[in-house]
């Protein structure tokens, strides 16, 4: 508190109410201003949420609700995770619930169909400038979100989707994950933001990589840029020592059986040839068939000239046997 009794307003932007009222949503500072406000309230031609009126009776669209979830709320309420991620741009499932962070110092709103959560780390860094409704910057939001997953390839997932629409840089996660602490998912996610700052840009190249580096083979070059006649293209994981690439499949075959086998063959048939080789390796072999991507890499390895040096054992035998 303050010494006059009042709590501290947030240093970062607060809800636009004049752009509020533009759609239809009038917080209530505005609404008593209005002269017509009683008739239009007692002829039900609008509709009171709490403190907010909306001007008309009928549903509420996304863009109210989650005006009228703000409104109703605390100062210094913004929005959060998925719901602050999607309104900058992020292509990503909407939530079906509006999703806000209340500062921990501020009482926390009971709203019907809308997530609340509290907060003590949130600071004027954290908002961005200018976007309204108030919301998280994206680097915070996607952390935010990452915060409230379970699996570690969904938290995966949600780092990597911004930064492979370019929406975000590896090293602001970075940034945000170093300044708020301890936070859940924490190794994992900085573990993460090392491997995307490698060159990884999926969950799938992700766990390409670790799969790599725990059965010794050569960690490849990623994303390298080619240059062809139908302009440039991007190659998943490049080894140019041994003349060995690999693309990493990420949509099947409408019948995925076909789609297997037909993977398979044609590395059979690239293993076989003299200049380069382009190896196709559908993702979900990464997860469940991991000898057979480690069996066919080593093979092209070694035939491009590595002398296989650190490959386990198990794979070294398959692979010289070929």
């Amino acid at each position: 508190m303050d010494s006059d009794g009042q709590r501290p307003q947030p240093d970062y932007p607060q809800p636009d109410v004049e752009l509020a009222a533009g759609i239809g949503v009038l917080a209530a500072e505005v609404a008593t201003g209005r002269p017509e406000l009683r008739r239009m309230l007692r002829t039900q031609r609008w509709k009171r949420y709490g403190r907010v009126v909306v001007c008309h009776n009928g549903p509420l669209t996304p863009e109210q609700f989650v005006w009228v979830a703000v409104l109703r709320s605390p100062r210094g309420v913004v929005l959060a995770a998925m719901t602050a991620a999607t309104g900058r741009g992020l292509r990503w499932e909407v939530p079906l619930r509006p999703q806000l962070l209340v500062p921990a110092a501020g009482p926390l709103p009971h709203l019907t169909g809308v997530d609340v959560r509290r907060t003590r780390l949130l600071e004027a860094v954290d908002v961005h400038p200018t976007a309204q409704p108030p919301q998280l910057r994206l680097s915070r939001a996607l952390l935010d979100q990452a915060t409230l997953l379970r699996r570690p390839d969904d938290v995966r997932a949600v780092l990597c989707a911004g930064v492979q629409q370019r929406m975000v840089r590896a090293g602001d996660l970075r940034e945000v994950t170093f300044r708020m602490g301890p936070l859940r998912h924490r190794a994992l996610m900085l573990r993460t933001i090392d491997d995307m700052e490698g060159g990884a840009h999926s969950v799938r190249e992700l766990a390409f990589g670790r799969l790599m580096a725990t059965s010794g083979l050569p960690q490849p070059s990623r994303q390298v840029v080619r240059q062809r006649s139908g302009g440039r293209h991007y190659l998943d994981a490049v080894w140019e020592d041994y003349a060995l690439h690999v693309e990493l499949d990420g949509l099947g075959h409408l019948v995925i059986t076909q789609w297997d086998a037909d993977c398979y063959r044609h590395n059979e048939l690239e293993l076989g040839k003299q200049c380069e080789r382009r190896l196709r390796i559908p993702g979900f072999w990464v997860d469940e068939r991991q000898d057979r991507v480690v069996d066919q890499i080593s093979r092209g390895l070694l035939a491009g000239g590595w002398d296989g040096t650190r490959l386990p054992r198990p794979f070294m035998l398959s692979a010289l046997a070929a």
